[in-house]
């Protein structure tokens, strides 16, 4: 790092709170100022709320982004043009949330509701996404012998089980939408 950008860096970390990784994104041009630090504010809504009981969260609704441009949210690890590659042939798909209860593999169905340890931090920042007027892609699933698996979005999904959401959208390959419509039935 040259003198200029180290005094930059630690200017962002002195002056704003910005951790080092974040001061180095916006001083080298991965990202910049005013995306990092809306970042840092949600990063500090989420922190805050942890810090309540869950009887005080407040349970905003998820609003679904169905728009196929979106759909690579849905995963960790993917922008656009590898979820294309991988899913060539993914679809919404509307199921009632008491349905999709009964098919989703065993791994798939949540251990305990959004406050659960394991899940608590990642329920914390989807919650203050939403507040904000944020909107989420659906989950995405696979369908195999052992069942419906969530293969992204299982915390979303997670956060519309526990409100109750009576129908939610999920992606799904399209060529297993006929078997899938079969299991529901069931």
């Amino acid at each position: 790092m040259d003198e200029a950008k180290t005094r930059e860096c630690l200017s962002l970390m002195n002056n704003y709170g910005f951790a080092i990784g974040e001061a180095y994104a916006v001083v080298y041009g991965g990202e910049n100022y005013e995306d990092v630090r809306a970042k840092k504010v949600k990063h500090e809504k989420s922190f805050a709320l942890l810090e309540k009981k869950n009887s005080e969260w407040p349970m905003p609704k998820v609003i679904w982004d169905l728009a196929p441009e979106h759909w690579h949210l849905s995963m960790d690890g993917h922008d656009v043009q590898s979820f294309r590659l991988k899913f060539p042939d993914a679809a919404v798909m509307s199921v009632k949330t008491s349905q999709l209860s009964n098919i989703l593999a065993a791994h798939s169905r949540r251990l305990g509701d959004p406050f659960s340890p394991n899940y608590r931090s990642k329920s914390a920042a989807l919650v203050v996404h939403l507040q904000e007027g944020g909107r989420v892609s659906p989950a995405m699933t696979l369908l195999d012998a052992g069942g419906l698996h969530v293969v992204g979005g299982n915390h979303r999904l997670g956060w519309a089980m526990y409100l109750k959401q009576e129908e939610i959208p999920i992606l799904i390959r399209s060529l297993d939408r006929k078997e899938i419509e079969e299991l529901l039935k069931t």
